[in-house]
């Protein structure tokens, strides 16, 4: 038997030789439809997407610029105790958050922060020695 031919019809119908559509336009219609419904669902997850990517971005830069004013923050905090070290080395930890306004906390993390990059040196004992200023 030889094989089917096609061609189209007035209406842009796909029609074999015998004249008979091939396919009824109800079922080429119903599956465009389902392609445009994926096509649609797909758009929405997409923009969902893109929504939740704007929002973490936006977060991301809330991050950095409290990141960047705490360590404004961190760098003249390190400065007043510097300055007051130089001025009294013999003077507390609590005294220097007293003075600062900070707490006690705060100080002993940007003291270590200056031990560590050697800028404030320990001489003597925790309890009656006194900071070094080494610059």
């Amino acid at each position: 038997m030889p094989e089917p031919k096609f061609d189209f019809d007035a209406n842009g119908l796909m029609v074999e030789f015998t004249g008979e559509p091939a396919a009824t336009f109800e079922r080429m219609t119903e599956n465009v439809g389902k392609t445009s419904e994926k096509s649609i669902e797909m758009s929405e997850k997409t923009d969902k997407t893109s929504e939740k990517t704007d929002k973490t971005s936006e977060k991301t830069e809330k991050t950095s610029e409290k990141t960047e004013k705490t360590s404004e923050k961190t760098e003249k905090t390190s400065e007043k105790i510097v300055e007051l070290i130089k001025a009294n080395p013999e003077i507390t930890i609590q005294e220097l958050a007293s003075v600062i306004r900070v707490s006690r906390r705060s100080i002993e993390r940007n003291i270590q922060k200056l031990q560590k990059e050697n800028i404030l040196k320990r001489i003597g004992a925790d309890k009656g020695g006194r900071w070094e200023v080494v610059e």
